[in-house]
């Protein structure tokens, strides 16, 4: 049986050859990933977003846990989170194909208080990360949305439909009782979204819980839970990801040195940096920026 989600992107990609492995698109939330070889681990900041798998299999690193979504399936991640990705199995044709939606969450929090108006919170931890099957009305969606790239007219006035839509069938779905704990307003993971917002607004400076905490509007020994459930990180490993990430960034697009970048980012001690680099990407700082410019 024809895919036709894949199809329709296929062509859409056929008659765009200048762009490269991560293709952007006319709708700037939405990515489109091509490749005819498994990706090397990357580690990034994954923005709330819908990952789906067209063709092949993937792997995703968040703290010490592994989610595996195949082909037909995708993840959900409903915060910034500091991850590692890899494809692990290219499809049928000898390619991977997957789709990124970043999502709107404010208009993703609209369409859950009107599905759940009288919701309430309940006390479940909510995790922030899942895997699920792409359902039919997913599906059609997507393929709605893709067919819409190359009418720019139609794509301004239609995209938002569409969205609302595509996040209808998400929090309706299979996982739409875990999605909607996720999106709804004043939830437990929208608390912690907020403090994840501080600690990504000044990475440099110490994390200070209680302060977290506080803004988030719980006791400390409910944030830590919920923050843990939320990202599978704490809130220091959280901003010890962050801070591994940016001196990563700097290294490699400001020729920045492992001292140097080390400083700017908060560390106090190069030697310590690197240890924690190592352990978090597997080679030194100087090993890690030379595979990019040896690739």
């Amino acid at each position: 049986m024809t895919d036709t989600l894949a199809q329709t992107i296929d062509d859409w990609l056929d008659r765009h050859p200048e762009n490269e492995a991560s293709f952007r698109t006319p709708l700037e939330a939405l990515r489109i990933l091509r490749s005819a070889k498994p990706v090397t681990p990357g580690p990034v900041v994954y923005k709330p977003q819908i990952c789906l798998n067209l063709r092949g299999d993937k792997q995703l690193f968040v703290g010490d846990q592994v989610y595996k979504y195949n082909e037909g399936q995708f993840l959900l991640v409903s915060v910034d989170l500091p991850v590692q990705g890899r494809v692990t199995r290219l499809g049928d044709a000898g390619t991977f194909l997957g789709v990124i939606l970043d999502i709107d969450v404010a208009a993703m929090m609209r369409v859950a208080e009107k599905i759940d108006a009288n919701g309430r919170e309940d006390k479940k931890c909510a995790v922030g990360v899942f895997v699920a099957d792409l359902g039919v009305e997913m599906r059609n969606a997507f393929e709605r949305l893709v067919a819409l790239l190359d009418r720019p007219a139609a794509l301004s006035v239609l995209a938002p439909a569409v969205l609302d839509e595509l996040y209808y069938w998400l929090l309706t779905g299979p996982h739409g009782a875990q999605a909607r704990r996720l999106f709804r307003a004043e939830s437990h993971a929208q608390k912690i979204a907020r403090s994840i917002a501080q600690i990504r607004s000044n990475p440099v400076e110490p994390v200070i819980v209680e302060d977290l905490a506080s803004l988030s509007g719980m006791s400390l020994s409910s944030f830590h839970q919920h923050f843990k459930s939320v990202t599978s990180l704490s809130p220091l490993q959280y901003q010890k990801r962050l801070r591994l990430l940016m001196a990563r960034e700097m290294m490699l697009s400001e020729g920045l040195n492992a001292s140097d970048a080390a400083f700017r980012v908060g560390y106090a001690s190069p030697s310590q940096f690197s240890r924690e680099y190592s352990r978090t990407f597997g080679a030194s700082p100087r090993r890690d920026v030379a595979s990019f410019s040896q690739a």
